[in-house]
């Protein structure tokens, strides 16, 4: 009897123990509850009290109860408190903070470091959670430096990475709190920098508490569409199988022209299944996923849901924002962007796509053009408009004869006047294009030729399954005939590397060679608005939407030195370029200004009259000083 009383004594000892120590970290602003649940999925997912699993588990597990105490540390610095098996926050409050020890080690100077997160200036950043370093020596994972966080906020890599471009991005949107962001299973860490704007933030979660819907991703259908402006989404598409509904439900939550991050924690090789505990701790330091997409798997998931998926890593960054802010050099930040989607002016219900065949003295090359679109080898109907511009070496009794031989697919339109030579007369090929009445439309001048029979079904399937595209380009090869060489475009000639999508992105936009290029129809031309060169039409279409780039050459240009633009004097080349610039910058109402000022004639010029007038007015007088200079040339070369 007495053993049991004292037996019973005992326990309800250890209990008010328990609870004062419970009462303890609860009360502790040392513990953020948001915070460790965000840190720990398997307590969230447990839905077990965290400051009791902290108490129990967590805290001698080496779990930290928040961003500004280190249990893991704190034990490895005070052995004294390890052997005594007391919760390093528990001890703390008790007696640590009243004997000086600290929470974190100290960092004694400044180092060459920043967390864009928190802003905090850092001597280095760690490793993360002890409670993840000592799995990750347990399972026998390396140490990955993707993984090292900032010692204040816990960021780690790709948290980091975000953090730079919405800083960015976001003082843009930094006027009003009309602006709304969709924060879905995000890290805390991103709080600190979502505090540091004028937003309105409405976050999701199905753990977490104290948040505005607590919803599993695969069901957020309560979630209003074209709702947000801005998505952050994190982790939880690898948890879940169904990946195409989730994307699809974030594409239709987000606004058109809003653009979200969609957080993947590892880059990997392939796609992985992982039904084993040892595997989780290996791939992803956790133990709790069950599936991980590799990042370029992810992306053309996201893409083929309908979103533009932009990549930014070390060179749109520099090097140097890599190293500051501790980001690995490898590392890529994926935006997914729900650009406007434009229906086609005019549909052709048995036709898709309209090869415009521009023609005039081609002899010797009209028949390999011909060729060349005719044995393409596609599941999609299209139509050949040869337009010849009266020819008058035998050319169009070639095309004639083609036409006559595939009726099915040719249709020829032959001029009796050379359209080109004659201002008063509206161009063959511009007319061909005001006329166009399929989907997507292209064209091929009759001395180039395409030299991969898979190009149209290439070139569809693209179009046909990434809607926010308006055109398709890939590699050119330049035959240059005068010299007797040949180059790669963009390998060789340009000498760039070119990531999806093209866009006129800080105004330094490629520029692709008209047979490499497929159109959708989706700018209006038989509405007044004037065509003038290649050029025109390619920056016309590059600010209407998104080109997607296709690396691998398809199409030969044959560069004769004969041709309409190639025959060509340098002056009169210039004078089109500028004609082409300065209207385009017109139409285009001056937003790539800077752009159309460096292709102009004479930029000095422009950037004197720009001291002193608006953009509209300097290029105005630019333009009409450029055409007195023209004819005060002509007038000295007919007297002279």
């Amino acid at each position: 009897m007495l053993y049991n009383l004292i037996s019973l004594v005992q326990k309800a000892n250890r209990y008010i123990i328990q609870l004062y120590a419970y009462t303890l970290v609860r009360s502790s602003k040392l513990f953020d509850k948001s915070w460790y649940l965000g840190q720990n999925s398997d307590v969230a997912r447990a839905k077990v009290d965290p400051w009791l699993h902290y108490l129990r588990y967590g805290g001698f597990e080496g779990r930290d109860p928040g961003p500004n105490f280190s249990s893991g540390k704190y034990l490895n610095i005070y052995p004294d408190v390890k052997a005594a098996q007391i919760n390093p926050l528990v001890h703390y409050i008790r007696y640590g903070r009243a004997e000086g020890r600290i929470t974190q080690p100290l960092i004694t100077e400044v180092g060459p470091f920043k967390c864009p997160v928190c802003q905090q200036n850092l001597h280095k950043f760690v490793s993360f959670t002890s409670y993840y370093v000592e799995n990750s020596k347990r399972h026998l994972v390396l140490h990955k430096p993707e993984e090292d966080a900032c010692p204040h906020c816990n960021a780690n890599n790709i948290e980091r990475l975000s953090a730079i471009y919405l800083r960015e991005k976001l003082p843009s949107y930094n006027k009003s709190k009309q602006t709304v962001v969709l924060d879905i299973s995000s890290s805390p860490s991103l709080v600190h920098l979502f505090n540091d704007f004028t937003l309105t933030r409405h976050t999701a979660d199905l753990f977490v508490e104290n948040i505005n819907d607590q919803v599993d991703l695969t069901n957020i259908s309560n979630i209003a569409s074209d709702s947000c402006d801005i998505l952050i989404c994190s982790v939880s598409h690898e948890q879940v199988n169904d990946n195409m509904h989730i994307l699809s439900e974030l594409y239709r939550v987000l606004k058109t022209d809003g653009w979200g991050i969609i957080m993947a924690p590892r880059r990997l090789d392939k796609d992985l299944q992982i039904p084993d505990k040892i595997e989780h701790w290996q791939h992803l330091n956790q133990s709790d996923h069950t599936h991980l997409n590799n990042n370029s798997n992810l992306a053309g998931l996201m893409e083929t849901t309908g979103f533009v998926i932009r990549q930014f890593g070390i060179e749109y960054f520099g090097e140097s924002a890599f190293k500051q802010h501790g980001i690995t050099n490898t590392s890529v930040l994926y935006v997914a962007e729900k650009l406007r989607v434009y229906e086609p002016i005019k549909s052709n219900d048995d036709l898709l796509l309209t090869i415009i065949l521009t023609t005039y003295n081609h002899k010797e090359y009209i028949a390999k053009a011909l060729e060349s679109v005719i044995n393409q080898i596609t599941s999609y109907p299209y139509q050949i408009w040869v337009c010849d511009d009266c020819s008058t070496d035998g050319t169009l009794e070639i095309c004639q004869d083609y036409a006559n031989k595939y009726p099915e697919k040719i249709k020829l339109f032959a001029q009796r006047v050379n359209t080109y030579s004659n201002p008063a007369m509206i161009s063959h090929i511009h007319l061909a294009i005001k006329n166009v009445n399929t989907k997507y439309w292209c064209i091929l001048d009759g001395d180039d030729e395409w030299c991969d029979n898979q190009k149209i079904q290439i070139a569809m399937d693209v179009l046909e399954n990434k809607p926010a595209y308006v055109t398709f380009a890939h590699d050119t090869t330049i035959n240059d005939l005068v010299n007797q060489n040949q180059k790669s475009l963009v390998h060789e000639m340009l000498n760039i590397e070119i990531p999806n999508p093209v866009i006129f992105e800080n105004d330094k936009p490629p520029f692709f060679h008209i047979s490499a290029r497929i159109h959708r129809n989706v700018i209006n031309f038989s509405s007044g608005i004037e065509i003038h060169g290649d050029i025109y039409l390619f920056y016309r279409y590059l600010d209407k939407g998104p080109l997607y780039y296709y690396d691998k050459i398809m199409s030969i240009r044959n560069y004769t030195g004969k041709g309409m633009w190639s025959g060509l004097s340098q002056a009169a080349r210039e004078s089109l370029a500028i004609i082409d610039n300065y209207l385009l910058n017109k139409y285009l109402h001056y937003k790539h200004d800077d752009f159309f000022t460096r292709r102009a004639g004479n930029p000095k010029l422009l950037l004197q009259l720009k001291r002193y007038f608006r953009a509209q007015t300097s290029w105005e007088i630019w333009f009409v000083l450029k055409k007195i200079e023209a004819l005060f040339s002509k007038f000295k070369n007919v007297f002279s």
